[in-house]
């Protein structure tokens, strides 16, 4: 899947060849990031982040400003990130994707008033959304106020019970008052390619599985983060 996926992105590059220095327009623009995004899909990061530069100069958006975030964290870049995500809050401040990628950005930075806030606001917005809940999980275990985590893990549970975050989230806890067999079980249940879209929680995972006897299941799971992430040092580490 992986292989067809780089290969459309090569087709894309192929029949939508890099705009002329000089060529200005929205159409220009829309080429620039689509090369960028492909570009980044196939590694290419240097080059999509002069694609995508170029995509701004000629019109700035808030779906161009994450794109280059994207790129920008893929450089690991996390200043320029957060720069970026924040000009695109300003720009967008009721899109859902936008609050979203916020809100990661205030729980990486561990700014639990910022999160609270955020969150409130989003939850209104998007009352059917995960997000807010989500973050606050996210902040509340960062903090080690791990009862406030339950509570939030807990309610939206009850709501939805098998959101993979919230369940990853339960064994994070269940793990922290050494419940390892629960944690682990729960780990091993989430969708198989969980790992490859939330690479950010493999090493966590990997450390319940293998406190719980299951060394082939975590080396799995990193080398699924890894796919996705491979410049990820806590992955590597």
């Amino acid at each position: 899947e992986a292989m067809l996926d780089k290969r459309e992105e090569i087709t894309l590059l192929n029949e939508f060849p890099d705009p002329a220095p000089d060529a200005t327009g929205e159409v220009t623009s829309i080429i620039l990031q689509g090369r960028a995004q492909a570009l980044r899909a196939t590694g290419n990061i240097a080059e999509a982040a002069s694609a995508m530069d170029r995509a701004l100069a000629l019109k700035r958006t808030p779906r161009g400003l994450l794109v280059r975030a994207d790129i920008a964290s893929a450089q690991g870049d996390a200043a320029l990130t957060r720069q970026l995500i924040n000009q695109a809050y300003w720009m967008a401040p009721d899109n859902s994707e936008i609050l979203a990628r916020q809100l990661e950005q205030l729980v990486l930075a561990n700014e639990m008033e910022k999160v609270l806030a955020l969150a409130g606001k989003m939850q209104k917005l998007y009352p059917a959304s995960s997000v807010p809940q989500e973050s606050k999980a996210a902040i509340f275990l960062k903090r080690n106020l791990d009862a406030r985590a339950k509570a939030e893990v807990d309610d939206y549970l009850a709501f939805s019970p098998k959101s993979p975050v919230m369940l990853y989230y339960r064994a994070v806890l269940l793990s922290r008052v050494q419940d390892r067999r629960v944690a682990s079980e729960l780990v091993m249940s989430l969708p198989g390619n969980f790992a490859n879209t939330h690479p950010q929680f493999a090493a966590q995972m990997a450390r319940i599985v293998e406190e719980d006897g299951h060394d082939g299941v975590a080396a799995g799971i990193l080398g699924k983060a890894l796919s996705a992430a491979p410049d990820s040092l806590e992955v590597r580490l």
